[in-house]
């Protein structure tokens, strides 16, 4: 990949801090996913930049639900097949966004958000994508969306225990994720439930101004006493009083 950091276009972070358009549940499952996937991304050998790339494309992987009724999106109940089929167009809604303000279809941003919900094994949409054919970085956004979203409450189900959430994602590994992201979650998967249970007692930042990810991920590996070696090599984030200054 190899480029420089890109930051989501103004209008599309406008729409993401509209309480009016996303909730806040909604707001701070997109930057809990998106540090889940800086964190999958270095694991797999991406550098800070590439993975700050993956990481704001995280942030924003659900914003064509802008575009979903308020009352299908925080419906507490099963959706009827009707629903479930106008839910599915957020992914390609997002696109559409994202196109609007000048994006590729090969941009990073555009294959998250519009192939986040493909599965390894096809099924899934939009696109009905196999394999290789998906995009790797959102198949990372994937898994980071899927772990969060079963290892926290949301409007129509109560969290799974970490161990039931950690077995569903082994079990789809070559179904609903590539092999390649699995090997690389197991490797750090303490990580993700560290970070699980500092979030639920500390709360999520959901003002995408405050997330500056990388430096919050190193203040929590400081405060949880986590050995991430691929974190921040240039920052000597093992120094007890890295991240007092400059937080933000």
């Amino acid at each position: 990949m190899d480029q420089n950091v890109q930051s989501p276009p103004r209008p599309i972070v406008g729409l993401f801090t509209d309480p009016e358009l996303l909730n806040v549940d909604l707001r701070e499952h997109c930057v809990r996913v998106s540090w889940y996937a800086y964190l999958l991304s270095r694991q797999m050998g991406y550098g800070d930049t590439d993975a700050r790339n993956v990481m704001y494309g995280a942030m924003i992987h659900d914003i064509g639900k802008v575009n979903i009724p308020i009352s299908i999106l925080n419906k507490p109940s099963p959706l009827t097949e009707a629903e479930y089929t106008i839910m599915k167009m957020h992914c390609d809604s997002g696109a559409d966004l994202l196109s609007d303000n000048g994006f590729m279809d090969t941009d990073v941003f555009v294959q998250i958000v519009q192939s986040h919900h493909e599965r390894y094994d096809g099924t899934g949409y939009p696109n009905g994508l196999v394999g290789d054919d998906i995009p790797i970085v959102a198949n990372i956004v994937s898994l980071a969306d899927v772990f969060d979203a079963l290892s926290t409450d949301r409007c129509y189900k109560v969290a799974w225990e970490e161990t039931r959430v950690v077995d569903y994602i082994n079990d789809n590994c070559g179904t609903m994720f590539n092999p390649v992201i699995i090997t690389a979650f197991n490797a750090i998967r303490h990580c993700f439930i560290s970070f699980k249970r500092n979030l639920a007692a500390t709360g999520t930042p959901h003002d995408i101004k405050m997330c500056d990810h990388p430096k919050l991920i190193a203040k929590i590996i400081v405060k949880e006493n986590i050995f991430v070696p691929f974190i921040l090599p240039s920052m000597d984030y093992h120094d007890p009083n890295y991240g007092k200054k400059g937080l933000y």
